[in-house]
């Protein structure tokens, strides 16, 4: 309560701009919380019971691939371990409404290199699915149906109205406190 109080004054005492991204209510509730968002391949050995029975059972799996729980299916999956789309390509992102369904989502802007590393990776792999994994759990994995080359796209998963916009507000605020601490 007194962190949530102190940091309203200080939004409005130092003319911070609360309405350019900075939330009191949403920095207090999220004070030392972090998300990691990162894009995997599903490796093909997630299609077969035995074989992703048999990671799950034993933790192993085939070299350069993990395991990670996929909670809205009850199941897990077995992905690519390796990536180079993760938290640092994110530009931006806000909370949102699918646009069909007006459930929420997690939309997303890339950099101008994981634009072009995101094209290529969809435009190489359609038929293929992707996972979505925020702190190591998937959210989503989608079928790519085309190649996604706009560099933008959202994340549906479950989501609440509220965990969505605190997701969005903790990524962001790591992102800021990634590439400041990179420009020092």
């Amino acid at each position: 309560m007194k962190l949530k109080l102190i940091l309203s004054l200080l939004c409005s005492v130092t003319l911070m701009s609360c309405g350019n991204g900075y939330d009191a209510e949403l920095e207090a509730a999220t004070v030392g919380k972090d998300a990691n968002v990162s894009f995997h391949m599903v490796h093909s050995a997630s299609d077969d019971r035995a074989t992703l029975a048999a990671a799950l059972e034993k933790g192993v799996t085939r070299p350069g691939t993990i395991v990670r729980p996929y909670p809205e299916f009850g199941t897990s999956l077995i992905i690519e371990e390796r990536t180079e789309i993760d938290q640092d390509c994110l530009k931006s992102v806000k909370a949102g409404q699918h646009p069909d369904t007006n459930m929420p989502i997690l939309n997303f802007r890339f950099d101008d290199r994981c634009t072009k590393l995101f094209g290529k990776l969809t435009s190489q792999n359609v038929g293929k699915r992707f996972a979505v994994v925020i702190d190591d759990v998937i959210v989503t994995a989608p079928n790519i149906r085309t190649a996604i080359t706009g560099g933008s796209g959202f994340i549906e998963g479950g989501f609440t109205e509220e965990g969505v916009r605190e997701l969005a507000y903790i990524i962001n605020r790591s992102n800021r406190q990634r590439r400041k601490a990179k420009s020092q």
